[in-house]
């Protein structure tokens, strides 16, 4: 009915533009004089250009999306520029173009689209802004162009299928209080760390962060550039973990879901700082995704993994992944909570001699009470729990 009505209203407009140019006509022919003239060939103008503008077709404008980068750190900012390009300097009174921006990303100010008036220009370009401010894969599918006559008898609109993909990574915190088996089984650990790190290969440097060892700093680089620089190692085969992600939920909790994966993300920072390698495995999934490496490419694909991973339900709890025994030494399972199913899961691993780390991040509806006695008494049969507790300055592993 909508339709049906706008296209009357459409013919009714154009029905009096006619009248109206046939009524000065019939006023010219019987008045005579210059007045009366002018005013028919000046509508006689306004309907030639309406006719043009009701010929031309907006997909005749190529338009095209530019992103300043299409992988963001949690919180960044990005341009986007839109380019829209004529094939010919058609004069269009006004048009205005409006990207479709995905939910979940934030504007910083600057609207998503704009208007232009009488514009000759066969390109014309908008900016605005962008925040990541929630991790995973964003797909801006379409750009709406509109455009409009003098008088607005008429206006047209198009979708324009331009897409581009954006990723934003998991929110990092500075992680405090991780410590791994080898450095609790040691007797010295500055030792044991000084001796690991010679036997890794330099992988690059970067940036000095707050609490990376001194032993790690690169004093040359530190010199050539007058800042601190840290070295990064390349992890020797089978000396990581493999880190597991607890995706597999009976009620879809996205809050908490994104607690797990930014202490997830936390945990794998920290084991590259430390020069580690890690896997990554999610208990919905019968492999590992990732099997375990170092070096900082692999951690940038460990990270892009992670903004992607989303909530599986399971209403019986059975999980894929620990149907069979993995491969690697070292198990660290991060979770938010911990059935009887999970747990007998997990001490199945014991059994083969898997040395099995849990990382049990607090929540708003974690029973502290009812797991301390749980806990206590895994730590009993050998698994290494630590509670991750997030605040203002990052993570805590109590």
């Amino acid at each position: 009915m909508t339709n049906a009505w706008y296209g009357v209203i459409k013919y009714a407009k154009l029905l009096f533009v006619l009248v109206l140019a046939g009524a000065l006509y019939a006023y010219a022919m019987f008045q005579g004089g210059f007045v009366s003239w002018f005013l028919f060939y000046s509508i006689l103008t306004v309907i030639l250009f309406n006719l043009l503008f009701v010929l031309f077709p907006l997909r005749w404008i190529d338009i095209e999306r530019t992103c300043s980068k299409n992988i963001l750190a949690h919180g960044e900012q990005i341009t986007v520029r839109l380019t829209m390009t004529k094939r010919f300097a058609f004069p269009l009174v006004f048009i205005s173009i409006w990207d479709h921006v995905p939910y979940g990303l934030e504007g910083t100010g600057r609207p998503s689209g704009t208007i232009y008036f009488f514009s000759m220009a066969k390109t014309v370009t908008y900016e605005y802004d962008v925040k990541g401010v929630r991790r995973g894969e964003y797909r801006f599918k379409q750009i709406h162009l509109q455009a409009g006559d003098l008088f607005g008898f008429f206006t047209k609109d198009y979708e324009s299928p331009v897409k581009s993909t954006l990723l934003v990574l998991p929110k990092i915190q500075p992680l405090f209080g991780w410590q791994p088996s080898s450095d609790e089984q040691s007797d010295d650990v500055a030792i044991s760390r000084r001796t690991s790190e010679e036997a890794y290969s330099i992988a690059g440097a970067r940036d000095y962060v707050p609490g990376d060892r001194m032993t790690s700093i690169d004093w040359k680089a530190t010199a050539r550039g007058g800042k601190l620089v840290t070295k990064e190692f390349e992890s020797q085969k089978g000396e990581g973990y493999l880190l597991i992600v607890e995706n597999l939920m009976q009620q879809k909790d996205e809050e908490t879901f994104e607690a797990v994966i930014e202490c997830a993300a936390a945990l794998a920072d920290e084991n590259r700082s430390r020069g580690i390698s890690l896997g990554l495995a999610f208990s919905s999934e019968q492999n590992a995704v990732m099997e375990e490496a170092g070096g900082i490419s692999h951690f940038k694909a460990m990270y892009e993994r992670l903004a992607v991973a989303r909530i599986e339900s399971n209403k019986k709890g059975a999980a894929p992944f620990f149907k069979k025994v993995p491969a690697s030494n070292s198990l660290l399972f991060v979770t938010s909570s911990l059935s009887s199913e999970r747990i007998e899961e997990l001490q199945s691993y014991l059994w083969y001699g898997r040395e099995v780390t849990i990382c049990l991040v607090e929540t708003n509806m974690s029973d502290t009470g009812g797991n301390r006695d749980m806990l206590l008494n895994l730590r009993k049969q050998g698994m290494r729990i630590f509670t991750a507790r997030t605040q203002a300055d990052g993570i805590k592993l109590i």
